[in-house]
């Protein structure tokens, strides 16, 4: 169902491809994010763009380098804004 909702919305240019490919590796692409931040959990509450391992997508696992901690604009407060941003 992903795969074909992604390529239906492509198709459509509604999103584009890089976008699409972002969100579908949470598999949140028409789907409400959830909140999987808190205490405990090892997880900031922010996302910002995996480039050290090339996944495609944003991360929210609280180990976000240095250098993106020392400036807001690398960080998101949701997924989508963030495969917006870094991943268009």
């Amino acid at each position: 169902f992903k795969e074909v909702f992604a390529v239906k919305i492509i198709e459509s240019a509604a999103l584009n491809s890089n976008l699409v490919e972002c969100l579908m590796v949470w598999g949140t692409v028409g789907a409400a994010e959830t909140d999987v931040g808190g205490s405990g959990t090892g997880q900031t509450g922010v996302f910002y763009p995996d480039w050290e391992n090339n996944t495609g997508t944003c991360l929210q696992d609280g180990k976000e380098p240095a250098y993106m901690k020392l400036s807001t604009s690398w960080l998101s407060d949701s997924l989508e804004e963030c495969c917006s941003q870094f991943y268009p």
